[in-house]
């Protein structure tokens, strides 16, 4: 009894010290060898990944989705249609608008490091597009404090909805710098 006593403690230490003096392997293993890396991807790549972003779910969710069963562009069937039943999934709602201005920023971000101003000017297009397609199908939305999450501050996680007139105006201004550019 007092062997298996003294088995079990050996047992119980050598796993401990086992589990401790291992190497975090996982994340040297963990690396997608295709994956770019964000701070250094080429901003050329960047805009074609920002317009079809943007484009794909617009003409799809306004044109033969939700919004255009809602403004009577086009009627289906009452029978499990989500046109007449408002049932859209999460794919139509804020993510999709909000993950493009986050692709948005970052491309101004790369192109401002590299000196690309037509990259640029194409950004600065987009986000004006994005959140104005967020204005007009939301109203009030977040505009000045939104996509200040990874500063990782409490209230940057829950920003405040900016008025619709704020965000238009905002718009106009930034269309007239990418102008500019």
């Amino acid at each position: 009894m007092k062997l298996m006593k003294t088995l079990y403690k050996l047992f119980l230490i050598l796993a401990v010290v086992a589990f401790v003096s291992c190497d975090d392997k996982l994340t040297e293993l963990n690396v997608n060898p295709n994956g770019a890396d964000p701070s250094i991807v080429n901003p050329n790549l960047l805009v074609p990944t920002i317009i079809t972003g943007t484009a794909k779910p617009y003409l799809e969710f306004n044109y033969s989705g939700g919004a255009a069963g809602v403004m009577q562009y086009v009627q289906k069937s009452g029978w499990g249609s989500e046109l007449n039943k408002y049932d859209w999934d999460a794919e139509k709602g804020w993510g999709t608008w909000y993950g493009n201005l986050r692709n948005a920023n970052h491309l101004i971000e790369r192109s401002q490091n590299e000196g690309m101003e037509f990259q640029e000017g194409v950004a600065m297009v987009m986000r004006a597009f994005n959140f104005g397609y967020i204005a007009d199908s939301w109203g009030d939305a977040p505009y000045t404090a939104a996509l200040n999450a990874v500063n990782g501050q409490q209230a940057a996680l829950f920003p405040a909805f900016d008025s619709q007139e704020t965000i238009y105006k905002a718009i106009i201004e930034e269309l007239k710098a990418a102008k500019t550019i």
